[in-house]
Parts: C-alpha cells; sequence; structure tokens
C-alpha cells in the first residue's frame, strides 16, 4: 500500500467522534507527545509575519507566500481538534465540536461579503492582510497562555482507534 503525507482516518461505528486530517505525516505524534502549547505556538508564530508579507507582495512572490500561509493555518486544524479532544469533557465534546464548526462556517460565510464592501485601492489588500496579523497576534497572545503540562483536572483524550 502506497502513503502518502494526507490521510484520512474516519472512525467507524454508531457515533462519530470525528477524523483526522493532516497534511503533515507527523501531527499525530507530534500532538500526542508534546503539550498543545508547545505543538501551538510555533504555528501561531509563523501566521504574522506570513500574514504581512503577503500584504508586501503581489504576483509569484506572493502566491509562494499564500501557499506556505495555508499550509501553517491549515496545519492548526488538528492542533485545534486536539484542544477540544483533551479538555471538552466526554460529555460535551460533541457539543463542542459543533460549536465550533458553527462558528467557522459562519465566520467562513461571513467574510466573503465582508471582504466584498472594501473598496478597491491601489494598494491592494494591504489593510486587510494588516487585519489579519492584528488576529494573528492575538491568537499568539492566547497561545502563550496555553498550560506548559498537563493539570489535574485534564480530561484524557479518547484512546486511539487499534491499528488494523
Amino acid at each position: 500500500m502506497h502513503r502518502t503525507g494526507f490521510s484520512v482516518k474516519p472512525t467507524v461505528g454508531g457515533e462519530v467522534r470525528g477524523s483526522e486530517i493532516s497534511f503533515f505525516p507527523e501531527t499525530r505524534k507530534l500532538i500526542d507527545g508534546r503539550p498543545l502549547r508547545d505543538v501551538f505556538l510555533p504555528f501561531a508564530a509563523m501566521q504574522l509575519p506570513l500574514l504581512l508579507l503577503a500584504g508586501a507582495l503581489d504576483n509569484a512572490p506572493m502566491l509562494a507566500v499564500a501557499v506556505a500561509m495555508m499550509f501553517v493555518v491549515f496545519g492548526v486544524i488538528p492542533i485545534t481538534d486536539a484542544m477540544v479532544a483533551r479538555y471538552a469533557h466526554d460529555a460535551w465534546r460533541s457539543r463542542v465540536y459543533a460549536v465550533r464548526y458553527l462558528v467557522s462556517f459562519g465566520a467562513s460565510a461571513l467574510a466573503v461579503p465582508l471582504v466584498a464592501t472594501i473598496p478597491p485601492r491601489p494598494q491592494g489588500f494591504v489593510g486587510l492582510f494588516a487585519v489579519l496579523a492584528a488576529l494573528a497576534v492575538g491568537t499568539l497572545v492566547t497561545a502563550w497562555f496555553f498550560p506548559r503540562k498537563a493539570s489535574a483536572g485534564q480530561v484524557s483524550p479518547a484512546p486511539a482507534p487499534a491499528a488494523e
């Protein structure tokens, strides 16, 4: 069987516990072996310079930065899923996932019309990327306050499914 860096592993059974979609083959080991703060901080730190560069560049250099930016943005998804799995109580986990995805999809649906209201400017989307960079600073500051070690009251993640 040929293995690639992209894997989709949904759980099988009467309930859905989530799925792992990873562009990085070692993401699961990275998340399982360290505190989430140590994994999330580098991703949050990479977003800021990439967003600022994206606002300052155009043509091929902007495309290269945008590709790197999207890898970082999509690399955060398994980490945020792990946050829910680690810190949400079993009885509330599905509700937390539902709210998380509802907010994500709602914000995504609002983003296009909001960006469309921005009047065209000769400098392009510099202002938009500056606002996104400011949000990235907020994410970085928030990630800085994640616990360094597992707390005594931390809920353990669900056990991994057995290998087939």
